[in-house]
């Protein structure tokens, strides 16, 4: 049995941003993009959200890593509100394990912020800087 999870990464725990210690370590399996079926938003600028939208949706630069499963397991406890955890289509028609928003929490929400033009959480985060 594998005790281990494929898992694409999208957002603050990117290489590069401040939340990738969480998965230091772990095997980087590829680079890629997102299936160009989701939106993402924000709900307070800190971290993103993917909204699966078949017809609005767009790629999304994307790491896929083999996380252990204990590491997976603390990442999803430490993962904002809203996230929620699903299956997320890549570009080469693979799927990979991740983080969504949960429609339900979503819909509770005023002021949500779509990013997707920016073109991914890491464009989105240089504009802050």
């Amino acid at each position: 049995m594998d005790d281990h999870v494929e898992s694409v990464i999208y957002g603050t725990t990117l290489r590069g941003l401040p939340n990738h210690h969480r998965i230091a370590g772990c095997e980087l399996l590829r680079c890629g993009s997102t299936a160009a079926s989701y939106r993402m938003v924000t709900p307070d600028g800190s971290y993103p959200l993917l909204i699966e939208d078949a017809q609005a949706g767009a790629a999304f630069p994307c790491e896929v890593y083999r996380i252990p499963q204990a590491i997976w397991d603390a990442k999803v406890a430490a993962e904002p509100p809203g996230l929620v955890v699903g299956e997320i289509a890549l570009d080469d028609g693979s799927t990979a394990i991740g983080m969504l928003a949960d429609p339900a929490w979503l819909a509770t929400l005023e002021g949500v912020t779509d990013i997707t033009a920016h073109g991914g959480w890491a464009a989105f985060a240089a504009t802050r800087d």
